[in-house]
């Protein structure tokens, strides 16, 4: 059985929801994607950007669905991702709590998919 811990995601500030970084067993598959982004490049830039529509995101602002949508057909309503050109945020949506997962690529978006529903199998 996996075991989930939640610890505060310091990137984003949010006025009306509470970003966490979901840990399992002890490891961040987010962090492991972020520490693969070299400083400067523009794959930091697009992190930037995306962490700036977790910023502003709220049910007064809903973001269009080129920036942010529910990832669908997977068996839960609670997945979405935020984007920017070719880069994925995989979050899991409890309101008002938002909790970051995953990070990944439009080219492996399939796989990331199945990968982010597999490390939450027992996230309720």
């Amino acid at each position: 059985m996996d075991e989930y811990e939640a610890k505060p995601f310091d990137l984003v500030c949010n006025a009306t929801y509470t970003y966490y970084e979901l840990f399992i067993n002890g490891k961040s598959p987010f962090r492991d994607f972020i520490d693969g982004i070299e400083k400067g490049s523009r794959d930091e830039k697009t992190l930037k950007k995306i962490v700036s529509y977790m910023d502003i995101f709220s049910p007064n602002l809903m973001l269009p669905k080129t920036k942010f949508r529910q990832i669908k057909g997977i068996g839960r309503n609670d997945l979405f991702e935020f984007k920017k050109d070719d880069m994925r945020i995989y979050v899991a949506m409890k309101l008002p709590s938002v909790f970051v997962v995953l990070g990944g690529y439009k080219g492996n978006q399939d796989a990331d998919i199945k990968r982010l529903k597999m490390l939450l199998k027992g996230f309720n």
